[in-house]
């Protein structure tokens, strides 16, 4: 059975002016909101439950800020349903179709934004709970060097996240996060394949194509770029 993965990151409050493709299973990679405030959670709750997708997955972004104030009241709010087949990854996984999911929001602290640790060590503590038969690394941050290049030149990606991908291997990495990042990438020395779905571009105009993946072929079918 082919099974498509539609990716889409860093849509802050413009979910309806994404047109998506056909699939099977929709993942989102954060920034949904622009702080994460009840009204604009609503608005994506009731957007991303209406998608005709067998499987959704969400993790967070750095502007979901009330998450990480309150994550309890957050996840209420969103009130995504496992079964049906709805999924909120902190720290967690889950399994679709024998596809095993891995969700990992925390990133380099970026600005004073929600879900950022100061140094590379305490990004490898929370990276550590990756397992290690991970296929679909769902993160919101990029790893380092790794279409993670700011506008002025910086790259701020984590270093222990592309280490621990180069642990684990997964089939595919997805992030958004760096918005003049968007693509995708796939190393010589490494099966996997990475995506930055970053919707909206540097002024937030959400211009950017989702990107499309063949779990069957292993191969990227569809993207903006």
């Amino acid at each position: 059975m082919s099974i498509r993965i539609v990716i889409i990151s860093d849509t802050h409050n413009r979910h309806s002016r994404v047109t998506l493709p056909k699939g099977d299973i929709l993942i989102h990679c954060g920034d949904a909101t622009g702080v994460g405030k009840i009204s604009e959670i609503t608005s994506f709750r009731k957007w991303f439950k209406a998608q005709p997708f067998r499987y959704k997955i969400f993790t967070m972004g750095n502007h979901e800020v009330s998450f990480e104030d309150n994550f309890t009241i957050a996840k209420l709010m969103l009130n995504l349903e496992e079964g049906k087949g709805e999924y909120l990854l902190h720290d967690e996984s889950c399994v679709v179709d024998g596809i095993k999911i891995h969700g990992n929001c925390w990133q380099p602290a970026f600005n004073g934004w929600a879900f950022g640790k100061d140094s590379e060590e305490e990004l490898a503590e929370k990276y550590s709970t990756i397992p290690s038969d991970t296929d679909v690394l769902v993160t919101h941050s990029p790893p380092y060097g790794i279409l993670d290049q700011c506008a002025d030149g910086r790259k701020v990606g984590s270093f222990s996240l592309l280490e621990k991908i180069r642990e684990v291997k997964p089939w595919l990495s997805v992030f958004g996060h760096i918005h003049e990042g968007y693509g995708t990438l796939k190393l010589q020395d490494l099966r996997t394949t990475f995506a930055n779905a970053a919707i909206c571009d540097l002024v937030y105009h959400p211009g950017n194509k989702p990107i499309v993946y063949d779990w069957e072929s292993k191969q990227v079918v569809s993207s903006g770029e």
